[in-house]
């Protein structure tokens, strides 16, 4: 009863609410979207090593394209319809290259210009790709080093931006009533308003600091 009442009444909590809600939600996609473009970039590396083991193996450029989307579940739709579109008469390079437009798969675009290269020079494109997804699984590798270095500073970036929340608390429960002054005084709305628009900015900063120097 006590929270309720200490809440109740204070015209800048749904503001408040509504902009932390907003972030939060727009957090949250870019976060599902980083994951799935993650996913789709570690799939890539099997999906050539794949293709290459198929076509040594004496596949046609369709059969190679489903082979290899049974090796992934976040290509398998789009690779099912890459090897649809190469068993219509079209060359492996087109459907490549349209599923190198998906976040995450442009390396895509480079295979299917190997892919084109190679069947006009007459060369071994299982070859080729051998050798670039030797490349590409050194560049995951470095990446996933690179980000687990960078867990830490992400781990304390954290910690600081829900210190405020935990001084508030401490406050609170020593008696000091911090929350009664931000919630219903003008001069608690200004400081708390200011102190949300802070924080952000320290979060939005920080964020950039460590997306600045992640690989692509």
């Amino acid at each position: 009863m006590q929270v309720g009442a200490l809440f109740a009444g204070a015209p800048i909590l749904t503001a408040l609410v509504g902009v932390a809600v907003a972030v939060a939600s727009s957090a949250l996609r870019r976060r599902r979207s980083r994951h799935l473009r993650r996913r789709r970039q570690d799939a890539t590396v099997e999906v050539v090593f794949a293709l290459a083991a198929e076509l040594r193996a004496g596949r046609t450029p369709a059969e190679a394209l489903a082979s290899a989307a049974d090796t992934s579940d976040v290509l398998r739709s789009p690779l099912l319809s890459a090897a649809a579109t190469v068993r219509s008469g079209a060359s492996a390079a087109e459907p490549l290259g349209d599923l190198a437009r998906l976040p995450g798969c442009e390396v895509l675009r480079a295979v299917g210009a190997v892919w084109l290269v190679t069947e006009q020079a007459g060369g071994a494109v299982a070859d080729v790709l051998d050798r670039l997804g030797a490349t590409l699984d050194t560049e995951t590798a470095d990446r996933r080093a690179f980000e687990a270095a960078l867990a830490g500073p992400r781990a304390s970036m954290t910690l600081l931006a829900g210190l405020p929340a935990l001084g508030l608390l401490m406050g609170q429960s020593a008696g000091a009533h911090p929350l009664r002054l931000l919630l219903h005084r003008p001069l608690g709305w200004a400081l708390l308003g200011a102190a949300v628009v802070l924080e952000l900015a320290g979060l939005v900063w920080s964020r950039r600091l460590i997306r600045g120097v992640l690989p692509a």
